[in-house]
C-alpha cells in the first residue's frame, strides 16, 4: 500500500492539472478541507506536495524568463567556415579539479583553500572606559517601619 505522502504527491498532481484545466483555484482548497476533516497526515503532506509544485513551477518561469533574456540580448555567433578550416581555435580552460584533505605534520589532516571551513572569529567584548556599562539594579533598601520591630 502506497505510503501517505506517495498517495497526496498523486492527488496533488491530479488536483494541479484539474486546476490548469479548468482554471478554478478553488479547487485546491476544496480538496484541503476534505482532507483536513478526514485525515490531517494526509491533509498535510497534499499541501506540501501542492506548495512543492507550485514553487518549482514558479522557478522554472523565472529560470525561462532570465535564459530567454540573455539569449536575445547576445545571440552566439557561429564561427565563419573560414576561421574553422584551419585557424587555431582557443582551447578551454581545464576545469578545476576538486581538493581533497592533505595529510599535515604529525599525521595531522589539514584541508586545503578550497574546503576550509571558516571559523566565526570571536574577539572579546571590551567597552572604552569612558563609556561605562549598565549597572545591575539592586534592590531597594528597606527600611524598617515601626510596626515591623519585634516586641
Amino acid at each position: 500500500m502506497p505510503s501517505a505522502e506517495a498517495l497526496a504527491e498523486q492527488l496533488a498532481d491530479d488536483v494541479i492539472a484539474a486546476v490548469a484545466e479548468t482554471g478554478d483555484e478553488n479547487l485546491v482548497i476544496e480538496i484541503n478541507k476534505i482532507l483536513e476533516a478526514a485525515s490531517t497526515t494526509m491533509q498535510e503532506a497534499y499541501m506540501t506536495a501542492i506548495r512543492v509544485r507550485r514553487a518549482e513551477q514558479k522557478a522554472r518561469q523565472f529560470l525561462e524568463t532570465r535564459l530567454q533574456k540573455v539569449r536575445t540580448a547576445a545571440p552566439v555567433a557561429a564561427p565563419s567556415p573560414a576561421a574553422s578550416a584551419g585557424a587555431a581555435q582557443p582551447m578551454a580552460a581545464p576545469a578545476p579539479k576538486a581538493l581533497s584533505p592533505a595529510a599535515g605534520p604529525a599525521g595531522q589532516s589539514a584541508l586545503r583553500p578550497a574546503q576550509a571551513q571558516v571559523q566565526p572569529q570571536t574577539r572579546p567584548v571590551t567597552k572604552p572606559p569612558s563609556q561605562p556599562g549598565p549597572q545591575p539594579q539592586q534592590a531597594p533598601h528597606r527600611h524598617p517601619r515601626p510596626n515591623d520591630r519585634p516586641t
